[in-house]
């Protein structure tokens, strides 16, 4: 199984860049359990639009792996209509010690003229926002961030996802109403479990509903399976770790005051939701594999022959 990567992205001696501008990241050996990296997953998002108002969602850390001479592509993954219309995006960093460790120390950072790469289905709600442009600033700052990094290999692949059933307990990580722990720059843990199943495509699309808490700015929220200790698979008990990422949270079905059922992008304003429209906690993923679809478009624009 593969866990998460805990990491500051550069040494503080010097960082490893290349012509295309993209860092060569350092892993550590993590001391730290794969709960409490998880909690280092993901990160808040709060965008001011050019009217002044500003809104929050749900970011995760996700590296695309590429050829040695460019070095791993880190990325921000989150949805496409948290970051519409943004002209400045501000994401709150963990700071880490001088052993490349968490530290309680955090910091807004402030990215003005955002730009991002759409998925290349425009029907797939999700953007991912290079990180090496911030990266190569921070490092000019000697200012020295800590993340958890999640990479292909915790997303299952087909043979795994047929092990899973129909009903699995889920993990959602996020930042639900803009609530957080804002002393610690830590994010909200819930659980749930899978709606429909997860490795069947829901309504024809590459989706699957989740039976959880799906609140405004839980847009972007990463949806994982994730057993400590034991899991079950069909024919018994397996007994160890097991951490999956599934999905991304990006919509939800509301229920009318009319009786109609509608599904709407999760608002990343909790202003945003008409009274007459009544959650009914069922959140609409995307499956993490489109995740990959990125891939070569981030290929092709760092260089990669």
């Amino acid at each position: 199984m593969a866990l998460l990567v805990g990491q500051c992205p550069f040494s503080r001696s010097e960082a490893e860049m290349t012509e295309a501008g993209l860092v060569s990241e350092v892993s550590l050996p993590p001391p730290l359990g794969p709960s409490r990296l998880l909690q280092h997953s993901t990160i808040r998002i709060e965008c001011r639009k050019a009217d002044g108002s500003t809104s929050s969602g749900t970011g995760f850390h996700f590296d695309f792996h590429a050829p040695i001479e460019i070095g791993d592509i880190p990325v921000v993954i989150t949805n496409r209509h948290v970051v519409d219309g943004a002209i400045q995006i501000t994401f709150t960093l963990t700071l880490a010690d001088e052993n490349k460790q968490p530290t309680d120390r955090h910091m807004p950072i402030n990215v003005s003229e955002p730009s991002w790469v759409n998925h290349p289905d425009p029907n797939v709600d999700l953007v991912a926002i290079p990180l090496a442009p911030l990266l190569r600033q921070l490092e000019q700052a000697k200012i020295f961030p800590f993340w958890a990094t999640i990479h292909s290999d915790n997303i299952p692949s087909v043979e795994q996802l047929s092990t899973l059933t129909p009903l699995e307990d889920v993990l959602m990580i996020g930042y639900p109403n803009g609530i957080w722990d804002d002393v610690n720059n830590l994010p909200i843990f819930r659980r749930g479990v899978t709606a429909t199943a997860c490795n069947r495509n829901y309504r024809g699309r590459p989706e699957f509903l989740v039976d959880a808490a799906v609140f405004p700015g839980s847009s972007g929220s990463p949806v994982f399976i994730f057993n400590e200790g034991s899991y079950a698979v069909p024919g018994g008990l397996v007994m160890g770790t097991r951490l999956w990422m599934i999905g991304i949270v990006y919509a939800v079905h509301l229920h009318k005051a009319q009786g109609e059922i509608i599904t709407i992008t999760i608002p990343t304003q909790t202003r945003s939701v008409a009274l007459s429209g009544i959650p009914n906690h069922l959140g609409i993923c995307i499956q993490a594999a489109r995740i990959l679809e990125f891939e070569p478009v981030l290929h092709k624009l760092a260089g990669v022959k």
